[in-house]
């Protein structure tokens, strides 16, 4: 969360020529509510069901995406792998201070919770996120981080 996924998604899915899926908005509008009241009225793991679901559907449909997914996706059993055999998996590695800092005046986001949980939840989740195949400093100008993703994803011959 707060790390640019959406915003460096939509960016590189046109560069790429691909479509761009925002997993939590797709999610959205086929519950009817915000990822924040599912998670209020239904829990986080009916959210992570739902996310599991969504995210199957996208493999199956054999179609090149740029997906952005939610941040406690990869941390469901398999679905890293599972992300890894259909695609190239990024992560943003961006100082939690600096994501927290991006998002903290947003009240549309789940498991915002204070500086120090935030920080606490990103700490619990970096060891599975540096399984990625690629790992991308996002603590720069969306520029930047484009310009280095791009440059990253080169070897995957898009």
């Amino acid at each position: 969360m707060g790390a640019g996924k959406s915003t460096v998604g939509k960016l590189l899915a046109n560069k790429f020529g691909m479509s761009f899926i925002d997993t939590d908005r797709e999610i959205e509008k086929d519950a009817g509510m915000s990822i924040s009241r599912i998670f209020s009225v239904k829990g986080e793991s009916y959210f992570r069901s739902l996310e599991s679901a969504y995210l199957n559907e996208i493999i199956n449909s054999h179609t090149q995406h740029v997906i952005s997914c939610g941040g406690g996706f990869p941390l469901n059993p398999g679905a890293l792998m599972q992300m890894k055999q259909v695609g190239v998996v990024v992560y943003l590695n961006c100082e939690p201070k600096l994501a927290y800092s991006r998002i903290k005046n947003q009240n549309n986001r789940p498991l915002k919770d204070s500086e120090g949980v935030f920080i606490e939840r990103y700490n619990l989740r970096k060891e599975t996120y540096e399984n990625a195949d690629v790992i991308c400093d996002a603590n720069g100008s969306i520029e930047h981080v484009l310009m280095t993703l791009s440059n990253s994803l080169t070897q995957f011959n898009f």
